[in-house]
């Protein structure tokens, strides 16, 4: 289901990232990176590290993921 990620207070500011060559990027040191052409390469990334914090429920950065890098069969993205 849905996992809720906190931001870092002093890093407010870099909750979302925009570059033309990318998906959706979330997090200034690229905590969740959508590559794109997602669905055919392993170069979508996600290391929570710099810009949200871990659920407090887990230690492993790759929770969502199993690994720092992966392939993307499908997303969906929210503006709340």
């Amino acid at each position: 289901g849905p996992v809720k990620m906190p931001i870092r207070s002093d890093r407010a500011g870099s909750a979302v990232f925009h570059h033309s060559s990318y998906g959706p990027m979330f997090g200034d040191g690229h905590d969740l990176c959508v590559a794109s052409n997602a669905n055919a390469n392993t170069t979508s990334r996600f290391y929570v590290d710099s810009t949200y914090q871990l659920p407090s429920n887990t230690n492993d950065r790759h929770f969502l993921t199993g690994s720092e890098y992966f392939t993307v069969s499908e997303y969906e993205v929210f503006l709340v």
